[in-house]
């Protein structure tokens, strides 16, 4: 089960379209998450669930959001939790959705709705990012 630390009380909702990353396999069309086994087709939205924080605090101050879509707002965080054998993908957190975001500093997400949008070819990205070109 995964989770998220949070000090918001409510999700904000998205007056925008989010671009977010997630770290999994990729098979044909498809994108497989791999602690929850959850697959995403391509440029599908995908079923809305309902997310809230839990009334749990932890340590005084942070919430607990569990239910949801996780993601990074970084391809730079996404990276760092890429290990060999697995892709990073593109998302859409669409305008309209429901989102926390986590206070850990790292730039983690939990949206309502998600859209799988394509692979992130990580070498043409990671040489960007180092070279600016």
């Amino acid at each position: 089960i995964m989770c998220l630390f949070t000090k918001q009380k409510e999700p904000k909702i998205a007056d925008k379209d989010i671009i977010v990353y997630k770290v999994g396999k990729i098979t044909n069309k498809q994108f497989i998450s791999p602690y929850q086994i959850y697959s995403y087709t391509k440029n599908e939205l995908q079923r809305e669930i309902k997310i809230h924080s839990d009334n749990t605090i932890v340590e005084r101050y942070y919430r607990v959001v569990y239910e949801g879509y996780h993601a990074y707002l970084t391809f730079r965080r996404a990276l760092n939790s890429f290990y060999v054998g697995k892709h990073i993908g593109k998302f859409i957190i669409p305008k309209g959705s429901k989102y926390y975001i986590g206070d850990d500093g790292d730039g983690d997400i939990v949206s309502s709705q998600i859209i799988y949008k394509g692979k992130i070819n990580i070498f043409n990205k990671i040489k960007l990012l180092i070279c600016g070109k």
